[in-house]
């Protein structure tokens, strides 16, 4: 006879199998109805019938604390994925403003930023982007006025982390748009004046490329990437039935930014393979956090590496520089921001609007509109492990290049203990990776200073 315990861990396999399929099914693009055995599982995996088995199982002892704990966060993240709630800078993006007298997306706008040379247009656009922010922000301000009593022990973590990047911050700024506007920033950051030479449709074949003296490739062979075309960049690592069935679904993008976030899924994907097979279904399939997110951002990294696009891309000494620059400005800017919304999610409202106008002026090192700025800082949820999860892989990042030199990544002994934690799965917390592999010693803003000036 199949026990109960026995049942529910069934059921709820079956559960996150289903959410993986449909998050891929959706990613893709899929216009086909699930079947039932889909569509029922998530409900199932939400209702008061699975909470109930789920605390009765845990009381008898036969669902040890764990495991309670690991799926009720992947309650979490499956509940937050679920939510239709739109986002305000999502909205904007999406949105359609009048130039040159005909609808044009706000995201090409943005876009467009990026390329212009000539002044007058960009005050233009710039100043139309204004005025649409202005419109847009006004629905969301005050349902993002609430306190987030989950991350307001943090807002000091979240400040020293600003407070230590801050020189940093300052330093590529000077080199990127000293004394410009905020348009300055878009283009730093979305430029594709090197699309030529990170074309999306070879990028697969570059990872695998990059990773074959680590001994990689027999693991990778596995692993499935699709690419769908997309308006707004946006990469999933989705985990069907992990870690064998791991899929990947990127956009079609060429750039240098794209193929650092691309490495940064493959990366991801690569430590959500080396997971057991023998693990229980709640370490096995991966939360929105942890060890695996931190792998990519090690992998992305790899793109601000000097020593890394000589060898790899055979890039000349000043266009490795001033992608890897360019690259340190992305990694800067992302943890820094991360923080700032921390830092703004665990202050009371009557305060927030002129913190969060200081804020992104202290981030970009150029004045920004007040409406931009709530939809750069007020836009989806803060998260303390998102943060974590860069600062991890930062570390992770200058414990390698320490132990192994600055070719760390054509050494198969840099990934051996990389190896030994990802087979652990969803339960290794950040302290303990820290702890065992020694990364106390490599501060953020070290290991950035070190990406800017090596």
């Amino acid at each position: 006879m199949v026990s109960s315990e026995a049942k529910f861990i069934e059921k709820v396999t079956s559960a996150f199998e289903a959410e993986g399929r449909l998050r891929w099914m959706q990613a893709m693009k899929f216009e086909t109805t699930p079947s039932p055995e889909l569509a029922e599982g998530v409900p199932w995996l939400l209702s008061r019938e699975a909470s109930d088995l789920r605390f009765e199982l845990h009381e008898a002892g036969r669902l040890n604390s764990a495991h309670h704990d690991l799926l009720r966060r992947h309650l979490l993240r499956i509940k937050a994925r679920s939510s239709t709630r739109e986002h305000p800078l999502q909205a904007f993006l999406h949105s359609n403003l009048d130039v040159d007298s005909r609808p044009v997306p706000v995201y090409e706008l943005a876009s467009e930023l990026g390329r212009l040379q000539e002044d007058r247009r960009r005050h233009r656009i710039a100043q139309a982007l204004e005025r649409c922010a202005e419109d847009w922000v006004a629905p969301f301000v005050d349902r993002a006025l609430e306190v987030d009593d989950s991350v307001a022990s943090k807002q000091q973590e979240a400040a020293e982390i600003l407070d230590s990047t801050e020189e940093l911050a300052r330093a590529l700024s000077d080199v990127h748009f000293k004394g410009r506007s905020w348009s300055h920033v878009v283009e730093a950051l979305a430029s594709d004046a090197e699309a030529s030479l990170f074309r999306a449709d070879t990028r697969f074949r570059r990872f695998a490329e990059a990773v074959a003296p680590l001994g990689l490739n027999s693991r990778l062979a596995s692993l499935r990437g699709d690419r769908v075309a997309m308006k707004l960049p946006s990469y999933s690592v989705i985990a069907l039935r992990p870690p064998g069935d791991i899929r990947l679904v990127v956009p079609q993008f060429g750039g240098v930014l794209a193929e650092c976030m691309e490495f940064e899924v493959f990366g991801s994907a690569f430590s959500l393979l080396l997971r057991a097979p023998s693990l229980p279904v709640f370490e096995r399939f991966p939360l929105d956090s942890g060890l695996y997110r931190s792998v990519g951002v090690l992998w992305g990294q790899l793109l601000a590496d000097r020593e890394f696009l000589r060898r790899v891309y055979s890039l000349s000494r000043n266009q490795a520089e001033s992608i890897a620059r360019r690259l340190v400005l992305w990694f800067c800017m992302r943890l820094r921001w991360e923080a700032a919304r921390l830092w703004v999610a665990s202050t009371e409202g009557r305060e927030r609007s002129s913190l969060v106008v200081a804020l992104v002026q202290r981030l970009f090192a150029v004045e920004v509109p007040e409406a931009l700025s709530q939809l750069i800082l007020l836009s989806g949820e803060a998260s303390y492990e998102r943060m974590r999860d860069l600062q991890c892989g930062l570390a992770l990042h200058g414990a390698l290049r320490e132990r192994y030199n600055e070719d760390w990544f054509r050494n198969p002994r840099s990934v051996e203990a990389l190896y030994a934690l990802s087979q652990r799965g969803s339960s290794l917390t950040h302290e303990q990776v820290q702890t065992e592999l020694g990364l106390n010693d490599y501060g953020v803003s070290h290991r950035l200073g070190e990406l800017f000036d090596p």
